[in-house]
C-alpha cells in the first residue's frame, strides 16, 4: 500500500515535465518499488523513452536472475525493514528479457509519518564492465595455469637434466675406469682378462650411445623431423627377434601370444625401439622369476594391438597420466626406478605418428599392462614410402 504522501511523490513524478527531464539525464534508471516490490514508477531514458511504461506493474522477481533472486529480494526488504540503504550489483534481464548486470543502490522513501512503503532504486547498467572484469578474470586464470605448466615443466626438465647427467656419468665411469685400468696394467693381463674388460667397455659405450640417441630423437620429435620409412614386415617376427635379443644371456623371459604372422604396415625400425622401450620397462619391473607375457591381437580399426604384461608392484591411478609425459619418471620410493623419463614419451610420440593409439592399465599389486596399435598390412600389401 502506499499512503497519500507517497502517492502525491507518484503524481508528483509522473506529472512535471522538467522533473521527467532532469530523472531522463540522469546515468541511472530511476525505480520506485512498493512494499510488495511491484514498480510503481520507472524513469524515462533517452535510449527507451517509450519503453519505461512497460514495466510499470510487474514485479521485481520478474526481472531478477531466479537462481539469486531471494537473495536479491531479501536485500530490498531490509531497506524497508531498517531504513538504511544498501547497494548490491544484481544479474537482471531487461524490458527486452535479455540478461545483463546492473548496480541498485537502493534508498527508502519515507511518509509524513516517518513510515516507508516505497524505496527508490537507482540502477545502472553495468553489463560491458561486468562482462570486461569476467574476460580479465578468464585471461588471468589462463595466465595463471601457464605459468602452473611452465613451473611444473621447469621442474621436470631439472629432473631430467639430472637424470640424464646420472645416466651419462655411470656408463662413462664405466669404460672410464675400465680403460685405465687397461691402460695401466696392459702387461699384467692376460687375453682372457683383456676381453673381458674390453666387453664392459663396449657395454658402457652401448648404454651411453642410446641415452644420446634418445635424448636426439626426443630433439626430432618435437621439432617435427622425423620421418617415418613405411614398410610392410613381419610384426610377430620382429617381437620374436626383439625378445630374444633381450632374453640373450639374462635370466630375463618372455612368454609370447603371437600369430605365426602379423603383417604390419610401419617404420619397422622405430617400431622396434617402442618394443625394446616397453619390453625393457616391463622388465625392470618385473619380479625375476616370473615371465614378461607379450600378445597380438587384432585391434578393432583392422589394425594390429600389442599388449605388454608384467606382474609388477603397478602403477597408482594418479601417477598414470603423467606416464607418457616428456621428462616425467616415477618416483623411486613410489615404485619408480628413476632414467631420464624419455622411454615411454618417445613410445608414445612414435606410435602417435604413426597414427596409432597408445595406454596404461594398471591396479597397484596387480601388475601393468601397456598396449599400443600399429597398422595391419592389407591384403594386397603396401608401396614402401
Amino acid at each position: 500500500m502506499v499512503d497519500s504522501t507517497d502517492q502525491d511523490v507518484l503524481d508528483a513524478l509522473q506529472g512535471l515535465g522538467g522533473v521527467q527531464q532532469l530523472l531522463a539525464a540522469l546515468p541511472e534508471w530511476v525505480v520506485l518499488y512498493d512494499q510488495t516490490l511491484t514498480i510503481r514508477y520507472v524513469s524515462n531514458r533517452p535510449d527507451a523513452v517509450e519503453r519505461a511504461g512497460e514495466g510499470l506493474g510487474l514485479s521485481f522477481r520478474d526481472f531478477a536472475d531466479p537462481e539469486h533472486v531471494d537473495e536479491y529480494e531479501a536485500l530490498i526488504r531490509n531497506v524497508f525493514d531498517t531504513g538504511e540503504r544498501t547497494t548490491f550489483e544484481v544479474r537482471a534481464r531487461n524490458i527486452d528479457g535479455e540478461f545483463g548486470w546492473y548496480v541498485n543502490t537502493v534508498s527508502p522513501l519515507r511518509s509524513a509519518d516517518g513510515s516507508i512503503s516505497l524505496v527508490v532504486m537507482m540502477t545502472r547498467d553495468i553489463t560491458d564492465r561486468k562482462q570486461a572484469e569476467e574476460a580479465l578474470e578468464r585471461a588471468l586464470d589462463h595466465e595463471r595455469e601457464a605459468v602452473a605448466k611452465l613451473r611444473e615443466l621447469d621442474q621436470m626438465k631439472s629432473g631430467f637434466v639430472a637424470n640424464v647427467v646420472h645416466d651419462l656419468r655411470t656408463p662413462i665411469t664405466v669404460i672410464q675406469g675400465f680403460a685405465r685400468t687397461l691402460e695401466d696394467r696392459w702387461g699384467e693381463f692376460d687375453d682372457d682378462e683383456r676381453r673381458r674388460f674390453l666387453t664392459f667397455i663396449s657395454s658402457g659405450t652401448d648404454r651411453l650411445m642410446r641415452l644420446v640417441d634418445d635424448v636426439m630423437l626426443v630433439s626430432r620429435l618435437e621439432s617435427g623431423e622425423l620421418p617415418l620409412q613405411r614398410a610392410t614386415f613381419d610384426l610377430a617376427e620382429l617381437i620374436r627377434n626383439v625378445a630374444t635379443e633381450l632374453e640373450h644371456g639374462t635370466d630375463a623371459h618372455f612368454e609370447l601370444r603371437v600369430p605365426e604372422h602379423a603383417p604390419a604396415h610401419a617404420d619397422e625400425l622405430r617400431i622396434r625401439q617402442v618394443l625394446s622401450n616397453l619390453f625393457a620397462n616391463a622388465l625392470r619391473y618385473s619380479p625375476a622369476n616370473l615371465a614378461v607375457e607379450v600378445a597380438v591381437d587384432p585391434a578393432a580399426d583392422a589394425g594390429w594391438r600389442v599388449s605388454v604384461i608384467d606382474a609388477g608392484p603397478g602403477i597408482a591411478l594418479e601417477d598414470q597420466p603423467r606416464l607418457f609425459k616428456r621428462f616425467s619418471q616415477l618416483d623411486p620410493t613410489a615404485g619408480g626406478h628413476g632414467g631420464s623419463g624419455l622411454g615411454l614419451y618417445i613410445c608414445r610420440s612414435i606410435v602417435e605418428a604413426h597414427g596409432g593409439e597408445i595406454g596404461v592399465r594398471s591396479t597397484p599389486g596387480d601388475g601393468t599392462t601397456f598396449w599400443f596399435t600399429v597398422e595391419a598390412a592389407v591384403a594386397s600389401g603396401h608401396a614402401s614410402e
